[in-house]
């Protein structure tokens, strides 16, 4: 009978250290999960506010060229936070999806107040011509990293940098001396037919300056 009863009550004592094991652990695991959880809405709060500072303005602007007008982008994040496109989309005239390209392999990425000019066809192939560019497109949409889309506007920049400015001059003195020339000698002195901001710069440029017609501002192209 005493050896019923120590068997017994070992095995009671067994259980209920089984018992308190798995309670602690099911309390572990239960503070685990919560504090997960709490984590992944805090992220989730704090990228929602970092998205909300991202402010991101794309301009599409014409650079004369002897070899046709090229269509050049201009990205310039105008927010206090850094930010990344990962995705890029032309838009047609009626709202249907021209072109879209997964940048994601090679991000843009532009920090608090950075601009940055290339050639949309750098990261859009085909769209070349400006001409044919605003004719069928009617913005570009960018996507960045925080889930943000920002679409573009058909205006050259406000203002260039000082650099800029200097490399435009610099080409403007060696490369359009002849266009100056044969544009006096076939008359073409009336530029109302041009748009207002018209940048000059060799076919191969990926950053140049604009001038303003008439001592007028940017407008659109």
């Amino acid at each position: 009978m005493r050896c019923r009863r120590g068997a017994s009550t070992a095995l009671s004592l067994a259980i209920l250290v089984l018992v308190i094991v798995f309670g602690v652990v099911g309390l572990l695991a239960s503070h685990v999960a919560v504090s997960s959880a709490q984590a992944e809405a805090l992220r989730a709060a704090e990228m929602a506010a970092q998205a909300g500072r991202e402010k991101l303005t794309a301009y599409l602007w014409k650079n004369v060229t002897s070899s046709g007008n090229i269509t050049m982008l201009t990205l310039e994040n105008r927010g206090d936070i850094g930010l990344t496109i990962d995705r890029a989309m032309a838009i047609g005239q009626t709202g249907s999806v021209l072109a879209e390209r997964d940048l994601s392999g090679s991000p843009i990425s532009l920090g608090a107040g950075e601009r940055r000019t290339m050639r949309l066809d750098s990261i859009l192939p085909g769209y070349t011509i400006y001409e044919n560019v605003k004719k069928n497109v009617k913005n570009i949409l960018f996507k960045t990293l925080r889930g943000n889309v920002f679409g573009s506007v058909y205006m050259a920049p406000e203002r260039f940098e000082a650099q800029v400015r200097r490399d435009i001059n610099r080409e403007r003195h060696n490369d359009n001396a002849d266009q100056e020339h044969r544009r006096d000698v076939h008359g073409a002195g009336d530029d109302n037919h041009n748009d207002d901001n018209e940048c000059h710069g060799g076919a191969g440029a990926t950053t140049m300056g604009c001038r303003h017609i008439r001592g007028r501002g940017p407008e659109a192209g």
